[in-house]
């Protein structure tokens, strides 16, 4: 409890340390032009790799540095948060301030994230990759987390990818693949929202952070380099390895783990999220 408070003391100071340099940086800008900036993610969907993008884009134009503290769901101490808790906690954001979260498409929530002054970010990846990553991450990285002792009982990967695909219903309770990843995809197709893929950054950055900017343009807002510069400044904060979770980082790492019972549970559990979210045409992978 003493750890986390310094920790979050040391972290106020830090921001209101970047917040004096942005507003000396900005001087004679008016940050109420700038829009809310906010990226939301699915846990092990490549929500560090967007949080480097956000923070590349707070060197771009008149914004407030990124708070680092995520909007969650979920306590860290396992406790669901009310809807109530979450939009107070989007209403306290200002004009030209960037957040970050993990967050469902509820509608309530849909509609703050769509409001005309947010610019919304929503980054996805291949649902069987996040599997993949979330095992190893309980397993090996998080040692706190509450499927960290069953994972390591468990006696190889295969199990513990079955688990993942059914669910379980240990603490915290961990839903099957399909409710999972079903309360993500209100994002999908929704106009105000720019959908991120991380296999696009990790493959085509430029391509992918260009697209980003343009969800930008329709606010009176000026960049403080042309396009080609702000996207090579915003390439340099792209640094995988920098994340404090990151292993891999590789798109289709999947096919390494998933046997044919896999891929029949998951097909006969999710088989239509994975063409909702356009990562399969049909049936047949």
């Amino acid at each position: 409890m003493a750890t986390n408070k310094i920790r979050n003391i040391g972290r106020f100071i830090k921001y209101n340390l970047r917040k004096s340099q942005a507003r000396a940086r900005w001087r004679g800008f008016d940050f109420s032009k700038s829009p809310v900036v906010f990226g939301n993610a699915y846990a092990k969907s490549g929500s560090h790799l967007l949080l480097q993008v956000l923070q590349g884009m707070e060197q771009t134009a008149p914004f407030w540095p990124l708070h680092g503290i995520p909007i969650r769901t979920i306590t860290r101490d396992g406790r669901h948060r009310s809807e109530k808790e979450i939009i107070g906690d989007l209403d306290k954001l200002h004009a030209g301030e960037i957040a970050w979260g993990y967050l469902n498409a509820t509608r309530s929530i849909l509609d703050v994230l769509s409001r005309p002054n947010w610019a919304t970010y929503m980054i996805i990846r291949d649902p069987r990759d996040v599997l993949i990553s979330h095992i190893f991450y309980a397993k090996d990285i998080y040692t706190d987390h509450s499927l960290h002792k069953t994972y390591q009982e468990l006696p190889d990967m295969a199990a513990r990818l079955m688990v993942e695909i059914q669910g379980t219903q240990d603490y915290p309770y961990l839903p099957n693949v399909d409710k999972r990843f079903r309360r993500k995809l209100g994002f999908l197709n929704n106009p105000h929202i720019h959908i991120v893929r991380f296999e696009d950054l990790i493959h085509y950055p430029e391509r992918s952070l260009d697209l980003m900017l343009n969800h930008l343009d329709r606010f009176e807002i000026q960049l403080s380099y042309n396009r080609n510069d702000a996207i090579e400044l915003i390439m340099k904060f792209i640094q995988p390895k920098k994340s404090p979770t990151y292993r891999r980082g590789i798109p289709g790492e999947w096919k390494e783990h998933f046997n044919s019972e896999h891929r029949h549970m998951f097909k006969e559990l999710a088989g239509d999220i994975l063409i909702e979210m356009g990562y399969e045409k049909s049936y047949d992978w």
